[in-house]
């Protein structure tokens, strides 16, 4: 996947906007010691699993992911960084959908509200 849409992955905090913020879901074992990885599998019946195959757009999942991460609606420049990423993984709804829960629960936005 191109690394530039990666680096559109960012997140508020502190109530303002955050520029690029380096996430890479290809080193996801290195950087999440002791993390529950099934938190982001994709494996057959885990709960992402289970959204990227259910119905709904691919719009609708990356909102159903704000609302389970952060309690709110993702803002128009987010969707758009989910469509960016489903484009360069190929349609792959599911990979976006993992890039996406990724980004959410390494947010500031995420830590400091849980």
């Amino acid at each position: 996947m191109d690394a530039s849409v990666h680096r559109r992955l960012w997140y508020r905090r502190g109530g303002r906007d955050n520029n690029l913020q380096w996430i890479d879901p290809s080193r996801v074992d290195d950087v999440q010691r002791g993390f529950d990885s099934a938190a982001i599998s994709l494996e057959p019946g885990t709960w992402l699993n289970q959204l990227s195959t259910g119905k709904g757009t691919p719009q609708d999942k990356v909102q159903y992911l704000f609302i389970a991460g952060l309690g709110r609606k993702p803002r128009p420049e987010e969707l758009a960084v989910a469509t960016q990423i489903l484009a360069a993984r190929k349609g792959e709804v599911g990979g976006m959908l993992q890039d996406m829960w990724w980004a959410i629960l390494n947010s500031n936005e995420f830590i400091f509200n849980h």
